[in-house]
C-alpha cells in the first residue's frame, strides 16, 4: 500500500517488475472530486509491515534511501522503529487489511496470515487516527505527567492548546524536554518551529538540536514508565489530516530502554 502523493518519484518500470513478479501494489487516498484539494493533502502517513502474520513492524522509518544515509544533503537518519510479536501483530494487520478494503473495496487475505498469536508480556495499545482525537490524545497524557516529559520530533507545530499544556507543565514543575533536527527536510518547516520556541524556553523547557544526520523520531514520553512510538509527529497535519498509527507503551523496563536511546 503506498500513499498516493508520498509515492510519486516511483517509476514506472519499478512498478511494472514488482507486479510482473506478483506483488499486489495499490495506491492509497488518490484525489478525487469534489473535495480534490482535500484529498491531495490529506496522506496516509502510516508505516505497516506484517510479515506471516507473526512480527510486525512499525515506527517513523519510510523505504528510501535517504532512511539508509544515501543522501549526502541528510547524512545519517536517526529513527525509532518497533519490532512487534504478539497480539499486537494482529491489531497491524487488521488496520492494514481496513485501509487496503477502504481504498480498493476488497481485502480478501488467505486464512494462514492470520495465525494464532501468544500473548505478550508487555502492555500496550495500538491506536489509529485519521485526522482526529490524536491531539486530545496528547494533551491526556501530558496532564497526567508528575515528572518529565520528553517530545522526540522532526516537526514541532503543536496546537494552541498542546502549547499551552506544556508551558503550564512546566510551571507545575515537570520538566519538558523537546528534540528536533537541525536540518530540515521540508522548506520553512524548521522556521515556522522557531515561533513556539521561545514561550517554552520562557517557561524553562529544554530544546536540543539533533546535529548527527536527520533526526525522523517520533515519540512521546511521560515519566518513567509510559511512551508513545508511532508515525504520527507533533505537528498539525498529523493531527487533523493525516492516517496515522502509535503505539502506546505503559512499561517502565521498555521506557528506560527508550531513554537510553
Amino acid at each position: 500500500l503506498l500513499d498516493w502523493s508520498g509515492s510519486q518519484k516511483i517509476k514506472k518500470p519499478a512498478l511494472k517488475t514488482m507486479k510482473n513478479a506478483g506483488v499486489q501494489v495499490h495506491f492509497l487516498n488518490k484525489p478525487r472530486f469534489p473535495f480534490f484539494f482535500f484529498h491531495m493533502q490529506k496522506r496516509n502517513h502510516r508505516k505497516i509491515a506484517v510479515i506471516d502474520g507473526k512480527i510486525g513492524y512499525i515506527g517513523g522509518f519510510n523505504i528510501g534511501e535517504e532512511y539508509l544515509g544515501k543522501k549526502a544533503k541528510f547524512g545519517n537518519w536517526e529513527d525509532y522503529h518497533l519490532r512487534m510479536k504478539g497480539e499486537g501483530v494482529r491489531d497491524l494487520q487488521t488496520l492494514f487489511t481496513a485501509d487496503l478494503k477502504r481504498n480498493t473495496g476488497s481485502a480478501e487475505l488467505t486464512p494462514d496470515v492470520w495465525p494464532e498469536l501468544q500473548q505478550g508480556n508487555i502492555s500496550h495499545k495500538i491506536y489509529a487516527t485519521d485526522g482526529y482525537s490524536l491531539e486530545k490524545t496528547y494533551l491526556a497524557n501530558i496532564a497526567q505527567a508528575k515528572e518529565r516529559i520528553t517530545i522526540c520530533t522532526p516537526y514541532y507545530i503543536p496546537t494552541k492548546s498542546l502549547q499551552q499544556a506544556l508551558v503550564k507543565a512546566r510551571k507545575n514543575g515537570v520538566a519538558v524536554t523537546i528534540i528536533v533536527p537541525m536540518k530540515s527536510d521540508h522548506p520553512l518547516v524548521r522556521e515556522a518551529a522557531y515561533t513556539y520556541y521561545s514561550e517554552l524556553l520562557d517557561a524553562g523547557c529544554l530544546i536540543y538540536r539533533f546535529y548527527q544526520g536527520f533526526y525522523h523520531v517520533k515519540a512521546l514520553i511521560i515519566d518513567d514508565h509510559f511512551s508513545i512510538i508511532g508515525t504520527a509527529n507533533f505537528d498539525q497535519r498529523s493531527f487533523f489530516l493525516n492516517e496515522e498509527v502509535n503505539v502506546e507503551i505503559d512499561d517502565k523496563a521498555f521506557t528506560k530502554e527508550v531513554y537510553a536511546t
